[in-house]
């Protein structure tokens, strides 16, 4: 599955995301993306399903960004999980968005129900080795999905075996997490780490 970039504006992103606090890795992942993308070639915009930290700094960071309910409990098509494909749906019309990136398996169902309307492709980016659904539901949603996304993207090899059939196909390759190291630059507070840690001046 290949972008065109040959058109002079940069093409349109969908993010989604169902939560809108920072809680872990996959939202900071999130985070480093969006904000690390050539702005010549994508312009990002991110939807989350409730309002929180990580929108109030998608939006100090001058990333397009919005709200959307998405309930995400369990799957069952009710008239709120229809309003809220809905307005993805009319999102992505407005917004010529060129391809949609699901932070989590719940997400990539929206994600699906809305790009076959829309006809855009799907990425699925796996964070965790088995489905956040136990059972069998959970192994034959992740068929389902690997049925409707162009890509599916797992942070590690081993993130890579919950899609044992993808193994050495296109649609599923691995992409480590990135790290800023700027970040890790600047002084360093060892007694309060030791502190915090319970580590004595002494042991190391």
């Amino acid at each position: 599955m290949q972008v065109s970039t040959s058109t002079l504006a940069p093409r349109t992103v969908l993010y989604l995301e169902l939560v809108g606090e920072v809680m872990g890795g996959g939202q900071r992942s999130l985070l480093d993306i969006v904000t690390h993308l050539d702005p010549a070639r994508f312009r990002p915009v991110v939807v989350c399903g409730a309002p929180g930290s990580l929108v109030n700094r998608l939006e100090q960071l001058h990333v397009t960004t919005l709200v959307i309910p998405m309930p995400s409990r369990k799957f069952v098509w009710n008239r709120a999980v229809h309003q809220a494909v809905s307005q993805l749906t009319e999102l992505v019309q407005r917004e010529r968005v060129a391809l949609i990136h699901a932070n989590q398996l719940r997400m990539a169902l929206y994600a699906i129900h809305v790009a076959d309307s829309a006809k855009v492709p799907v990425i699925f980016h796996a964070r965790i080795t088995a489905a956040d659904v136990k059972g069998w539901w959970g192994r034959w949603l992740d068929r389902y999905l690997a049925s409707h996304c162009q890509r599916i993207i797992a942070i590690s090899e081993i993130v890579a075996t919950r899609f044992p059939w993808l193994r050495g196909s296109q649609q599923l390759q691995v992409l480590y997490n990135g790290g800023d190291l700027e970040a890790c630059d600047g002084p360093i507070d060892r007694t309060a780490i030791r502190r915090r840690l319970g580590i004595s001046h002494d042991a190391l």
